[in-house]
């Protein structure tokens, strides 16, 4: 039999491994439909420190449960009630927690890289309990609000959830999936949102002060009285109109120089002395944060440059020279980029949404007299609806990587890296994938 909810969390039920275990097959029968079954009620119970790795408590009530230090990576938690729970410096790695009722809990510390929280509730909420005398009564639990501060959600899914008023302080964000996410007057002062998918969130009056938002993905975003005091959003995806906010007026942000745009042809003359001189004459170009948006630069020696986190979206680079060039974190939506020459590239976390990449080339750059190949690096870079056909990728690491729908056929990509790629709807007619790694790859056709 599952163990009974107490009245009260100043009572918790202390389950050994063994009490769990029982528990957890008898929800596993319920699930099942096979007789015996019983859904697990974990209310009230506590399980800090146990191992629940792997299991499946999908619907299950662990309404006010302890689960400090539980192992739950790869659990399956969707839909289930963790009201008012106590996560933290839980394991989650992996876990599904799809539509799962996060109201009120603690999630401080816990770790929870790739984990998956679509449509997950996670407002604040308050704990109830009833008295003799059938009254309800507030039960006191700290926090009343959702905790995330800490906890590390690298590469998570939380499409859609609800994390409004939540505190999401010094929270680990990095590449996670937070698109049309309710975080109204959510504090979410100095996160780390590296590559954050952030595309149509509700961000309305929430804190985002010395927050890190490196080619995060802002566009479509509710900005309406977000603070923004000391964030960084060096490449970050925005809408044109949101340069101009006034919620963006004290954030690290990129925008037009003028000055700039017109040193730039200079500029780049003395970078092609530097290449062609070896450096021996001329001036590298080295611009991070530069705005080029819809800039034509068509054939520009960009070999070596360095222009981490610059907006070059729909800029025309058709047959650029762009050998080693650090175009990491850049906004290279829409960009021109036909028959480039990328080789040795440094693209991570570069939003290619929608860029033509035809028969560009990010094949290895030979250095040091041939002994020692400089792969084109690609991890983690957005690629989705990209046009990469014809395109050489041989020996490119695309770790993590966005293809959705892009079109890759003809493309080469023998010998590439694609661990954990996203290729859902991508064209891959004759496309070579000889010796490719294709581990935890996510919609291979």
């Amino acid at each position: 039999m599952s163990p009974k909810p107490k009245a009260s969390p100043e009572k918790l039920t202390r389950l050994s491994q063994r009490e769990l275990d029982a528990a957890l097959a008898a929800h596993e029968a319920f699930l099942a439909g096979r007789p015996g079954g019983e859904r697990a009620d974990l209310s009230f119970c506590d399980l800090s420190e146990l191992d629940l790795a792997g299991r499946n408590l999908k619907g299950a009530n662990l309404t006010g449960s302890r689960l400090g230090r539980t192992r739950l990576s790869s659990a399956n938690l969707s839909n289930a009630n963790l009201y008012a729970t106590d996560l933290r410096f839980a394991s989650l790695e992996g876990a599904n927690l799809t539509g799962a009722d996060l109201r009120g809990s603690c999630i401080r510390g816990t770790v929870m890289t790739g984990a998956t929280l679509r449509e997950a509730d996670m407002r604040e909420g308050r704990l109830w309990r009833m008295e003799e005398e059938k009254s309800q009564v507030a039960v006191p639990f700290d926090p009343v609000a959702t905790e995330i501060s800490g906890a590390i959600a690298r590469g998570a899914d939380l499409t859609g959830a609800k994390l409004a008023s939540s505190l999401v302080i010094q929270t680990d964000f990095s590449d996670a999936i937070l698109r049309e996410v309710d975080l109204t007057s959510a504090d979410m002062r100095n996160a780390v949102m590296h590559g954050t998918v952030l595309f149509g969130a509700n961000l309305s009056r929430a804190n985002l002060g010395g927050a890190s938002l490196r080619g995060a993905d802002l566009t479509q975003a509710v900005l309406t009285d977000a603070r923004f005091d000391g964030a960084d959003l060096q490449g970050a995806a925005l809408d044109p109109d949101a340069l101009n906010a006034a919620e963006l007026r004290r954030a690290n942000v990129a925008r037009p120089d003028q000055e700039f745009l017109k040193r730039l042809p200079q500029a780049l003359a003395e970078h092609e002395r530097w290449v062609s001189s070896s450096g021996q004459s001329g001036a590298r170009l080295s611009q991070p944060g530069a705005f080029l948006a819809k800039q034509s630069l068509p054939g520009a020696v960009l070999a070596a440059a360095i222009l981490t986190a610059a907006i070059l979206r729909e800029t025309d680079l058709m047959r650029t020279q762009a050998a080693m060039a650090d175009l990491s974190y850049a906004d290279l939506r829409g960009a021109r980029l036909r028959e480039a020459d990328l080789r040795g590239v440094d693209f991570r976390r570069a939003a290619l949404i929608g860029a033509d990449l035809t028969g560009a080339r990010l094949d290895p750059l030979d250095i040091v007299g041939g002994q020692r190949a400089l792969p084109a690096k690609l991890e983690l870079a957005r690629l989705a609806r990209a046009r990469l056909s014809g395109a050489s990728l041989r020996g490119a690491n695309l770790d993590g990587a966005d293809l959705a729908e892009a079109d890759l056929s003809g493309a080469d990509l023998s010998g590439a890296s694609l661990v954990g790629a996203r290729l859902a709807g991508a064209r891959l007619a004759d496309a070579k994938l000889d010796g490719a790694d294709l581990r935890n790859v996510v919609g291979l056709p």
